[in-house]
């Protein structure tokens, strides 16, 4: 490869390594809204399956990608819970609605407290909640 090219390559990483590190200054605030529409979703008593499945599912799908490449790998975790827990699953009982519930209230509570990394004695506490109710 010649000087010329090396040099336009590299000028091409460090620009796209600047919109990734401004995306990750901005997650938290970009998952907030997420999760704000999460919680419409929810707040019906009775949310029917295909809102679940149509609506919920995409919103925490799409925050668990995101978690771990702006370095919230402990939302990657919540989400890909979430996201198991209502592939297991054809129906949809008012239990379920409350465990999407309070695991959107807690990944609100990652965003919201910055929390990146493992997430400290918090991430830890979480991940054993995770494990007992893996579906």
């Amino acid at each position: 490869m010649t000087s010329r090219g090396t040099d336009n390559w590299e000028s091409l990483l460090e620009k796209a390594n600047a919109v990734l590190f401004d995306m990750a200054g901005q997650y938290p605030q970009t998952a907030l809204r997420a999760l704000d529409r999460a919680d419409a979703v929810l707040a019906s008593p009775r949310v029917p399956a295909a809102a679940i499945r149509d609506d919920f599912f995409p919103i925490v799908h799409n925050i668990k990608g995101q978690g771990a490449t702006f370095g919230y790998p402990l939302m990657t975790e919540v989400g890909a819970f979430l996201c198991a827990y209502i592939r297991a699953r054809k129906k949809f009982n008012t239990q379920d609605v409350a465990l999407f519930r309070r695991y959107v209230a807690e990944m609100r509570a990652i965003a919201g407290r910055r929390l990146t990394g493992d997430g400290g004695a918090f991430g830890a506490g979480l991940r054993r909640k995770i494990q007992r109710e893996q579906p």
